[in-house]
């Protein structure tokens, strides 16, 4: 077993605290019409703690004691007929009601960890996402790719508000592709190696989905023609954090030092790679600051039946992207003021 597997924490919910939670759920439906509302988001903490006590507990203290660069939160039963086919585009999810109970159990449990936001890039500012293969980006690197890996990457690296924790919950995934995982705990370094990356030496750009979203006349263009220079470890010196992402990064032109360790990091990376298979109505929350992720490769049908994940991403301190969002409650970021 890779050694990012042992460390991801995982909750199992019981039976009991499984009726706990569809009751729960069932009461926000009648209250809330969507999990979205601004009404429901801006409580959503507060109503976070009618959950079993075991789930606030674990994640809690998965966020307070980063225990692990994962945590996964298993045993809420989906009903496959009631969510019905797997959309064609992810624009194409058009009745909330599908998938109403779980995407309010979701935000529930990512509301004990952090704020739900959204990018004005992705998905029209959506706070919740989906993730299902398309047609026309089988090979992208996105979350519409399917027949080439997603490699792995820290979300949004390129962007200094970034999300503290990427969620991620299976409606349905029916060949268990696995969602790849790799620990910055599990990464050892020379002392040469880690002078070099806790340097700003290096350049991350934003990916292709992002641009894609972005308006033409809007900013944001300079974090893809003139990045900043970032370092790739940061934080504490004897449990650092990680910035990283190889598809859309390169050390500073001229640095061949600095490319050369950037190339020998992710090669380690690569062979500490882990892998963890969502089930129908399992959740993992992944630690973005400790922990990369990608999703292997597979085969779309494009009949209903493929892999259909929700996605939303959560922060410790909405306040920080203020310049950022049109109003002090909004949720949603733009690349740049």
């Amino acid at each position: 077993m890779s050694p990012v597997l042992q460390s991801i924490a995982t909750y199992e919910l019981s039976a009991n605290e499984g009726r706990q939670v569809t009751g729960l759920v069932e009461r926000l439906i009648g209250d809330y019409s969507s999990p979205e509302d601004h009404a429901f988001v801006a409580t959503a903490a507060d109503l976070a703690r009618s959950l079993p006590d075991g789930i606030v507990r674990f994640l809690r203290s998965f966020q307070g004691g980063e225990p692990a660069g994962a945590a996964v939160i298993r045993g809420l039963p989906v009903d496959d007929e009631r969510i019905g086919p797997t959309p064609e585009h992810w624009s194409t999810h058009c009745d909330p009601a599908r998938t109403m109970p779980e995407d309010f159990y979701f935000l529930l449990l990512g509301s004990l960890i952090g704020e739900v936001f959204g990018w004005s890039t992705l998905q029209n500012g959506a706070l919740l996402h989906n993730v299902l293969p398309n047609r026309a980006e089988e090979n992208d690197q996105s979350g519409a790719g399917s027949r080439a890996p997603l490699l792995w990457h820290i979300e949004d690296a390129f962007h200094p508000y970034r999300c503290d924790y990427l969620g991620l919950m299976a409606l349905r995934n029916p060949d268990a592709i696995g969602t790849t995982l790799g620990c910055v705990r599990d990464l050892k370094v020379t002392q040469h190696e880690r002078e070099v990356l806790w340097s700003r030496r290096f350049h991350i750009r934003p990916d292709k989905v992002h641009m894609k979203g972005l308006d033409a006349s809007a900013r944001g263009a300079e974090f893809e023609h003139s990045p900043e220079p970032v370092s790739i470890l940061f934080g504490d010196a004897e449990e650092p954090y990680l910035r990283i992402n190889p598809p859309f990064m390169t050390a500073i032109p001229g640095d061949e030092v600095a490319e050369q360790v950037l190339g020998d990091v992710i090669s380690r990376i690569d062979e500490s790679m882990g892998e963890v298979i969502l089930d129908p109505g399992d959740v993992v929350f992944i630690d973005n600051y400790l922990a990369v992720h990608g999703r292997g490769s597979f085969v779309p049908r494009y009949d209903g039946t493929d892999r259909w994940l929700r996605k939303a991403l959560f922060t410790r301190d909405l306040r920080k992207s203020r310049g950022v969002r049109d109003r002090a409650n909004g949720r949603v970021l733009r690349l740049a003021p």
